[in-house]
């Protein structure tokens, strides 16, 4: 029995580990305008993402069960579990106090199952054909995400060109934006910068996932290569590096510049480890020391450069600098708690000056997003997990389990083919509900396609591995290094990256982890056999911990995700009959209640009753309605600078259909408060402005009328303040022309007097 638990949790970790990267994930219940638009797909639900998690879970469960149930076995260290246990303090503090707890709650639980996963597969990996299995099918999984670079490349990006084209006036219709709109064009520029991002959700994610595989699959090459040069080995050698090469030329075309340099930084390290090969054996402890010490010179030179010239070298780094300049305002906000997993955009805007151009959702640096989040806990957190994980891998490859065992380097022909065969219907009909579309005809092709690719990744990979360290262990310890280069250059781009909080990229990152530590973890006897305590009590705690997870966000994820898709469906049609007696209403209440802390029914419930208003019999009701629920998503998310807006221009609706002064000075507030999360926007000063216009003209006020010139004034002024390239941003034309007029409207009510 506890033998056939670790199978089943080996599996399950591994299933997960090759799977993620294949997928889209959201922490997020809301749609997005875009594929609500193009009505095909569907966005990602948390619901995909806890999935994974409570996989993850169950699997560690499996573990501690069979180590209850099963003979004596010392716990292997990782290095890891200080740091880990360090953020799960701060993950409890930033979630309590984030502004969206939904999104910290369900971001936090998923990062933490990374380490978990990690810590479990070092745990579970006991023999050298586990460790070999791991690593193929991670690779494997990375052919299939070269493949559909190449396809974006090539293919996809002219035909998702010529289908934009081809409904380009409905598409925007339905999301009520102009066709001249900064928003068309920075849509069609990304859709023109031919950047591939594969399965993943940008394409320097995408840049540094490739980079950590395609140097893993480089110290394979590389062993083939040293084998005896007999035809067999040749030919298997070149199907490896074909392989490789796959991965590594698929890097170029998600054009991430800096995946490339951190990649070739990585393998010059790679030769400067080969070259001190004989010193670092000698020294370990102090190679690492030495590392860590260049990596905090690196860093505070960086640190140096940027407060002295206020400026990086290149316009790339320079705007990082400036997110980082902002982040390090919100730090000292928000030291001790953080603001919470995905919360940081919400309150970066706060600090955000004009001269930065881009509105971040992450700060773009490891060490930034941790302290940002997590505080100065999860900041000490992340990097006691680096230095832990970095002690361990600096250890001596173990012998003890050489991949050249004959009883344990291999699981058998048979065994093989059914680790195999249950991988591919992982990555087949696993897949299939995860793709988010009913097309049969883009299901077939992706799952094709999918697991054709990873099948034969699979099968040259693991040729790879056929007959490694017949001689010497050195081809355990190429491979291992290999991997722990690919680590090193994945952290080093996430140093102006955030592919270590993206769920795919993550997963792989802290499975290769756990197999470069598994090679570097020698089995050592127990001194004494395990008490009942020792082997019952984490157990119980662990199992009381999924407990809370399940019934903070698994539960009420699920039954709002449920209640809000059927909200969807109905709302599409209104019955003749009051708002409180449509089923679309109904729906949207239960999914409100089903989870007390996500705001996204809330918002749609507004958004769907703000749309049924148009109706002269339901205006009134559905209008109040309307505001009832904005008001409740605003107290689930109050940093939403979007729900903000949305209230003001709710207000604005209302008062123009009852003419009430109340609704405009309502609105004139919500802009205010919209304004206070965003100080330096120009386009939030000109919303204040137009409010303050309307409120002033219907109730005859003065203060009001001469407020929104002076910040008509400011806010043509702010956007002059823009670096002088950008466009996107700045005021059109038009927006310019009409601002004025504004001004000149506003003046001439003053004159004309009360």
């Amino acid at each position: 029995m506890p033998r056939i638990l670790e199978t089943v949790s080996l599996f399950a970790l591994i299933a997960v580990a090759i799977l993620r990267p294949l997928v889209a994930e959201s922490y997020d219940s809301a749609g997005s305008p875009f594929t609500e638009a193009l009505q095909a797909v569907s966005d990602p639900s948390p619901l995909r993402t806890l999935v994974f998690d409570l996989l993850i879970l169950a699997a560690a469960l499996g573990w501690l069960v069979a180590r209850a149930l099963g003979p004596s076995r010392p716990y292997r260290r990782t290095g890891l579990e200080w740091g880990a246990g360090l953020i799960v303090i701060a993950a409890v503090v930033s979630c309590c106090v984030a502004g969206n707890k939904r999104l910290a709650i369900n971001a936090s639980i998923d990062w933490l199952c990374y380490p978990l996963l990690a810590i479990t597969l070092v745990q579970l990996m006991r023999r050298p054909w586990h460790k070999r299995l791991l690593v193929t099918a991670v690779l494997a999984s990375a052919c299939v995400q070269a493949v559909h670079c190449m396809e974006q490349y090539f293919v996809g990006f002219d035909e998702t060109w010529a289908h934009y084209e081809s409904i380009k006036d409905q598409f925007w219709a339905s999301q009520d934006v102009d066709l001249d709109s900064t928003r068309v064009e920075s849509f069609e520029r990304r859709i023109h910068s031919r950047e591939a991002t594969g399965f993943l959700p940008h394409s320097n994610v995408t840049g540094s996932y490739l980079v950590l595989c395609g140097i893993a699959a480089l110290g394979l090459a590389v062993t083939r290569w040293r084998r005896p040069k007999t035809l067999e080995n040749r030919l298997t050698a070149i199907a490896v590096t074909l392989g490789m090469l796959l991965i590594l030329a698929a890097i170029g075309l998600t054009k991430s510049l800096g995946a490339v340099i951190a990649g070739l930084v990585g393998i010059a390290l790679w030769l400067l480890l080969v070259l001190g090969r004989s010193w670092i054996d000698a020294h370990r402890t102090k190679a690492v020391l030495i590392g860590w010490v260049c990596a905090a010179a690196g860093a505070f030179g960086v640190i140096g450069h940027g407060l002295y010239r206020n400026s990086l070298p290149s316009w790339s780094l320079t705007f990082r600098w400036q997110w980082w300049r902002a982040s390090s305002e919100l730090i000292a906000d928000y030291a001790l708690t953080g603001v919470g997993r995905e919360n940081f955009g919400r309150h970066y805007l706060r600090h955000k000056l004009i001269e930065s151009p881009e509105e971040v959702a992450n700060p773009h640096n490891l060490f930034v997003q941790a302290a940002s989040d997590w505080g100065v806990l999860g900041l000490i957190g992340i990097v006691t997990m680096l230095v832990g994980a970095s002690l361990a891998i600096g250890r001596p490859t173990t012998t003890a389990e050489s991949f050249a065992n004959p009883r344990t380097g291999s699981p058998g022909k048979y065994a093989t083919l059914l680790w195999m065969a249950g991988f591919i219907l992982v990555v087949t009909l696993g897949r299939l509900p995860l793709l988010g579309t009913n097309d049969p005809n883009f299901l077939y092709y992706g799952t094709v396609t999918a697991g054709l690719f990873w099948v034969l990744g699979f099968a040259v990979f693991g040729l790879g591995w056929s007959q490694a360290g017949s001689r010497t262990d050195s081809s355990t310890r190429t491979i291992s290094t290999g991997v722990a280069i690919g680590l090193f250059s994945f952290i080093l781009h996430d140093m102006i990256n955030f592919a270590s909080f993206v769920p795919g990229a993550a997963t792989t990152l802290f499975a290769l982890f756990a197999f470069v530590i598994a090679t570097r973890a020698a089995d050592k006897p127990a001194n004494q056999p395990q008490t009942v305590a020792a082997r019952w009590l984490p157990l119980a705690a662990f199992a009381a911990g999924i407990i809370v997870i399940l019934w903070m966000a698994a539960v009420p994820v699920a039954q709002a995700n449920k209640h809000l898709q059927l909200a969807r469906r109905t709302g599409t049609s209104l019955a003749p009959a009051p708002i409180t007696a449509q089923l679309a209403h109904h729906y949207f209440v239960r999914a409100i209640e089903a989870d007390p802390l996500d705001p996204t029914p809330c918002v749609e419930h507004a958004r769907w009753v703000v749309a049924a208003s148009t109706l002269p019999e339901l205006g009134k009701e559905a209008l109040r309605l309307a505001e009832d629920s904005l008001t409740q998503a605003i107290e689930r998310d109050p940093f939403s600078i979007q729900l903000r807006r949305m209230q003001a221009q709710l207000y604005r609706t209302r008062a123009d259909a009852t003419g009430s002064p109340e609704d405009r000075v309502a609105a004139v507030e919500a802009a205010r408060k919209a304004l206070g999360l965003y100080p330096h926007s120009p386009s939030d000063i000109a919303a204040l402005a137009d409010c303050q216009l309307e409120a002033g003209q219907t109730g005859h006020s003065e203060e009001l009328l001469q407020q929104a010139i002076e910040n008509y004034e400011r806010a043509l002024k702010l956007d002059e303040a823009r670096l002088w390239w950008e466009e996107l941003r700045r005021f059109r034309r038009k927006d310019r022309e009409a601002i004025r007029e504004k001004i000149d409207r506003a003046q001439a009510l003053l004159q004309k007097g009360p």
